[in-house]
């Protein structure tokens, strides 16, 4: 009994002291404000520059189709191999074609000795007619014998290159240089002289990128003094992966007016190739400088996040806490974008985790300047 006194006292004693420990720890401190990388809004006259979904398209493309009927024999190039204008394609069966030529040849011959009998006839009857031998008619029949039988030479002759083409024909080769594609025909296919595609061969140094302008785009175009000079502006092109592309291409061509159905004008601009990395049908964006716009306010692009189809930023306020404002989003130049409104010169902007961290919450800023912008784009590629 007196044991078992002892260790309820031992065990209140115990929870005693340990509520006193507690008490004696400090409260747990305040939690850290997050540290928040910030841009200030700068403000100064920037490039217009107008962005459109392009299309690139090789300069030349054939679609390749043999100029005689036949089956296919022989294969000569693989898909995605270089070749040259004139270079063989394709083998088609030439034995029929061979024998063709075989045959007018014999009759090409054949002509041309009964066209030598024929001038003879008249040479001898043009003495005999001279001499009083003959009458008018008798050499004249033998005239027109003689300049029927050289039209027949003529016509056999003409028969007989004909067929040399055709035979010649039998070889498909490629109408310009540039590059195979993988669509080739199988030996053993028969082809249709003009209607069946054997293979496709594209130019790829230099290519060309189609886009369009909407109607908005090009009346302003059309009113700004660079309007004359859009054949002279240098295009840029940023590929899939947002890489810009090292070349600078030009305008070569402008449609004669609008599409009926979408309401744009379509333009062409080249670019020089020389490493082949544009490939048809490859998507690129297309960048086009046209005139200032004077006093843009411009922040970072990654600054800009999307809820729904509207554009906001998360901006430090002068109490040091985050505040989401909407914004109307301008034209892009590098790393930057203008802002129409929603912001004014000197708001600082959060470059990083904006979209993470709740309005109201106060931050702590680092403040970061253009160039680190680039060194970071360079950092990510």
């Amino acid at each position: 009994m007196k044991n078992r006194k002892w260790l309820i006292a031992f065990i209140g004693a115990a929870l005693l002291g340990l509520t006193g420990c507690s008490g004696n720890q400090s409260a747990p401190a305040a939690q850290q404000a997050p540290m928040v990388r910030v841009f200030t809004a700068i403000q100064k006259d920037t490039p217009i520059v107008y962005e459109f979904v392009g299309d690139i398209q090789p300069l030349n493309e054939a679609r390749v189709s043999p100029k005689v009927s036949g089956v296919i024999i022989e294969k000569y190039v693989n898909g995605g191999e270089y070749v040259v204008a004139g270079q063989p394609l394709f083998q088609i069966d030439s034995r029929d074609y061979q024998t063709t030529v075989t045959a007018t040849y014999s009759q090409v011959v054949d002509s041309e000795v009964t066209h030598s009998r024929m001038k003879q006839d008249r040479v001898r009857y043009e003495q005999l007619l001279a001499q009083g031998a003959i009458s008018q008619q008798q050499y004249d029949i033998a005239l027109a014998s003689e300049n029927q039988s050289a039209a027949q030479v003529d016509a056999r002759r003409a028969t007989l290159t004909q067929a040399e083409l055709n035979l010649d024909y039998t070889i498909v080769r490629a109408p310009m240089n540039g590059k195979v594609g993988v669509d080739l025909a199988s030996v053993g296919t028969f082809a249709v002289a003009g209607q069946t595609p054997v293979a496709t061969v594209s130019s790829l140094d230099p290519v060309q990128v189609q886009f369009s302008l909407s109607e908005t785009d090009y009346l302003k175009f059309a009113r700004s003094a660079v309007g004359a000079e859009m054949y002279s502006m240098p295009i840029r092109l940023t590929l899939a992966d947002g890489s810009e592309y090292p070349e600078s291409g030009k305008i070569v061509e402008i449609d004669r007016g609008l599409n009926q159905q979408t309401g744009t004008l379509s333009m062409k601009a080249q670019f020089n190739n020389p490493k082949e990395l544009l490939l048809p049908s490859m998507f690129a964006r297309v960048y086009l400088t046209g005139g200032m716009q004077q006093n843009a306010i411009l922040i970072p692009q990654r600054s800009v996040y999307m809820q729904l189809t509207k554009s906001f930023v998360t901006v430090v306020n002068a109490e040091g806490k985050a505040e989401v404002r909407p914004v109307t989003l301008g034209t892009k130049t590098g790393q930057l974008v203008v802002v129409e409104s929603g912001l004014q010169p000197g708001d600082q902007v959060m470059v990083e985790g904006q979209g993470k961290i709740p309005p109201g919450t106060p931050v702590q800023m680092v403040e970061i300047q253009e160039s680190d912008l680039k060194i970071d784009s360079q950092g990510k590629n």
